[in-house]
């Protein structure tokens, strides 16, 4: 990968987080605490996958 490319891949990056931060700031505060929340379990993914079989939700 050259220099070039993996700068506009870094600012690409940075561009989407700042978007999505300044949404968060933006949009009500009980969405940003859904969304940690939501963090929090794909988080824990991996303890609650069975669950998520059983209940063919994937």
């Amino acid at each position: 990968m050259k220099f070039e490319t993996k700068m506009k891949v870094m600012m690409i990056v940075m561009l989407t987080a700042l978007f999505f931060l300044s949404m968060w700031i933006i949009s009500d505060t009980r969405l940003f605490i859904g969304l940690m929340v939501f963090a929090t379990f794909i988080r824990y993914e991996d303890r609650v996958k069975k669950t998520w079989h059983d209940y063919d939700i994937l």
